[in-house]
């Protein structure tokens, strides 16, 4: 199991439900969105809780995100629309320097995240990686 984001100092938890916890952190002096994702999430509770994450991003201003999928199971295709559409471009109101998916064992998940990123392409204006380590994905982050 990854280790959780909250290991690290200056960590503020904004929420922690069984299928989705938030935390946002600084490494190096940069500051790190990270929303961990567990098991399977009903269409509803996905959309609210990615909904739930823009207020932090305005609030906060990260300059880089962390999406771990790891745990994650499958996202169905309409919350990949709604994700790719409408969600990412109320996410990019902040300006980000860098985003980092950690993939999911889950090779729908995978698939379906790849769906996602490669159809806000056209919009998306920062460096995004995928990683199977989330400890790869924090350092990547963290180096400027």
């Amino acid at each position: 199991m990854p280790k959780p984001a909250g290991d690290f100092p200056h960590v503020k938890v904004l929420f922690d439900k069984r299928y989705a916890k938030a935390c946002i952190y600084t490494m190096n002096n940069v500051l790190i969105f990270e929303l961990t994702w567990f098991g399977f999430v009903e269409s509803a509770d996905f959309r609210r809780t990615l909904d739930e994450c823009i207020p932090y991003v305005l609030e906060f201003e990260p300059t880089h995100w962390l999406g771990n999928n790891k745990l994650m199971r499958v996202i169905a295709p309409n919350d990949q629309d709604w994700t790719s559409e409408y969600w990412f471009p109320r996410l990019l109101q902040n300006d980000f320097k860098k985003m980092a998916i950690v993939e999911a064992e889950d090779i729908f998940n995978k698939r379906g995240v790849q769906k996602i990123v490669s159809k806000a392409s056209g919009i998306i204006t920062f460096d995004t990686m995928y990683f199977d380590d989330v400890e790869e994905a924090r350092a990547w982050l963290a180096a400027e």
